[in-house]
């Protein structure tokens, strides 16, 4: 699909949801994942000054709506996301409860790729 028809798709995911944290594997709409990935992936190559179908009018596009260009986000643990990836274990689900209360210390210091 166009760039256009793709950056509604990312504004109707912001109506939604709140944010535009799309998991590259969003399961309702495989494709806004990828697109999503792609998006800040010919941005870092922009910034660097290499080629890339990234340009000023697209970035500024993205950032009225609160585009996060950087895809690491705090880690949490045992948070599911049914809502966001159709799934039913969600990213960071686990069907083993043996860690439950367990406290490394360092759970506010991790981060997941999305």
């Amino acid at each position: 699909e166009s760039w256009s028809a793709m950056f509604e798709q990312m504004k109707a995911y912001k109506k939604k949801f709140g944010d535009c944290l799309v998991p590259q594997r969003y399961y309702p709409n495989p494709q806004l994942g990828t697109w999503v990935h792609t998006q800040r992936r010919h941005f870092k190559m922009h910034k660097d000054g290499k080629k890339s179908s990234m340009t000023d009018e697209k970035i500024k596009n993205l950032n009225s709506i609160g585009f996060v260009w950087s895809a690491k986000v705090p880690w949490k643990p045992n948070v599911r996301s049914n809502d966001r990836d159709g799934s039913e274990s969600g990213d960071n689900a686990s069907d083993d409860d043996s860690n439950i209360g367990a406290d490394d210390g360092d759970e506010d210091k991790k981060t997941r790729a999305i």
